[in-house]
């Protein structure tokens, strides 16, 4: 019994092929510099630095009837921009972490993939020993050489002879005759 020789092509066949596992450490590749540049920039966004080096006092405002209005409004303003950068650090750090954790799914994807496909490998493998052996023809072989199945102690043959015996020759003795 044989299966097609092209099985382990059929088989493996599938969508990890080279483009596929470059494009794979390309992206891993990509993911960590990105992460490099969130941290690079999460150094300089420091929004406690901002809060207490930005704030103007009310008073360097001067002393006029627009001075007050001035001051809270850049009060607000302020309070909205340093909230703003907290956020933009929050979602930074998050988005690093998503980053980091995709970064990882795709390794243990990758290696799973690996591990599959060796799986995969040895199952193609095992269907093609299996589908090599030739015992029915070898047995078949042997049989039709060696006189396979004939015993020529066994007298099944109904003659009362056994198989192998010459029975053309007549040993008894001659009725008509005599004996020579």
């Amino acid at each position: 019994m044989n299966f097609p020789s092209d099985i382990m092509a059929k088989l493996l066949d599938g969508p990890a092929d080279q483009d596929t596992i470059d494009g794979i450490e390309l992206v891993e590749a990509e993911v960590t510099k990105v992460i490099g540049v969130i941290d690079e920039k999460l150094d300089t966004i420091k929004p406690d630095a901002f809060d207490s080096l930005g704030a103007i006092q009310p008073t360097s405002f001067g002393d006029t009837e627009r001075s007050s209005l001035l001051s809270v409004h850049h009060r607000r303003a302020h309070q909205v921009t340093y909230e703003t950068l907290v956020g933009v650090r929050a979602d930074l750090v998050a988005f690093r972490k998503g980053c980091a954790d995709a970064r990882l799914f795709l390794q243990r994807a990758d290696d799973n993939a690996a591990d599959e496909a060796a799986l995969t490998r040895k199952a193609v493998d095992r269907l093609t020993q299996g589908s090599s052996t030739n015992h029915a023809e070898t047995a078949n072989t042997q049989a039709r050489q060696n006189g396979s199945g004939i015993d020529p102690t066994d007298d099944s043959t109904g003659t009362g002879t056994d198989p192998g015996t010459d029975t053309s020759a007549d040993t008894s003795s001659d009725p008509a005759g005599g004996t020579p």
